[in-house]
């Protein structure tokens, strides 16, 4: 579903509607990806080696679709709001684990996406950083706005974060 919402896939039948627009019909893309105002937390961050935390915003702020305006001031607000903005130097490998999952938060965040999709972000974290990243995210969710589609396995994590819940089984809702 994500893949297909993102626009890496294209669905085999039926139609994705995104914010009011038709994105993807079977068989066919109407939307490129990049055109589609979406950002991405994936399961396992995918934070590039050798990017410092203000390069992979500064990344991300380029290939957005608002990349236009003031990218290092955007980058530096957008840190903050993560609690990063005393590490833009460091690597990833220089983070903690519940730092590089706020820098994958920030990056998707900082391009200013209408829709924020999370692959399991909070799978691989220990219980009380799982509790603090899902505080993290209703904040930054209630503090810009976006909307977030957020697969989980996790039942208690889907009751924290969502305000809609969608059981899926075998590609089809279930309930």
């Amino acid at each position: 579903m994500l893949r297909i919402v993102a626009g890496l896939e294209v669905p085999d039948a039926g139609t994705v509607h995104l914010m009011g627009r038709c994105v993807a019909q079977a068989h066919r893309d109407l939307i490129e990806p990049e055109e589609r105002g979406i950002g991405m937390v994936f399961q396992d961050l995918a934070l590039w080696p050798h990017m410092t935390v203000a390069q992979h915003l500064h990344f991300a702020i380029r290939y957005s679709r608002n990349a236009a305006g003031d990218a290092a001031q955007r980058a530096h607000r957008m840190l903050k709001l993560v609690q990063l903005d005393d590490c833009p130097n460091l690597k990833p490998h220089a983070l903690s684990g519940g730092q590089q999952q706020h820098l994958a938060l920030a990056r998707a965040l900082v391009g200013e996406p209408r829709i924020v999709l999370m692959d399991e972000p909070l799978s691989n974290v220990d219980a009380e950083l799982k509790a603090h990243l899902q505080t993290e995210i209703l904040r930054l969710h209630a503090l810009l706005g976006f909307t977030l589609l957020c697969v989980t396995h996790d039942r208690e994590e889907a009751a924290v974060i969502g305000a809609r819940i969608v059981t899926m089984r075998a590609g089809t809702i279930a309930q």
